[in-house]
């Protein structure tokens, strides 16, 4: 009974693990294209100043 437990807490433990990695590949995908998109964003506020 153990056993069969702790092999579908594992199989969970696969599933979410891939699927985290894969969201944080997305917000990390995110993160940097806001940060290059900020970044444009206040460079023209510097030549407007």
């Amino acid at each position: 009974m153990y056993v069969k437990y702790e092999l579908i807490l594992n199989n969970i433990w696969r599933q979410y693990y891939s699927f985290i990695i894969f969201m944080l590949n997305i917000y990390r995908y995110l993160w940097e294209f806001y940060q290059e998109d900020r970044t444009a964003v206040s460079a023209e506020r510097q030549e407007a100043l």
